[in-house]
């Protein structure tokens, strides 16, 4: 799964089973919050 970092423009290839488990507080999440 394509992972997004907290740049918002570098993109980390992550095993799905890892990327799953982890929370979605910053990245991509974090700019979503800032458009809304």
């Amino acid at each position: 799964v394509w992972h997004h970092c907290e740049d918002g423009r570098t993109l980390l290839l992550l095993p799905i089973n890892l990327h799953e488990n982890i929370p979605h507080t910053g990245g991509a999440a974090l700019l979503r919050r800032r458009r809304d």
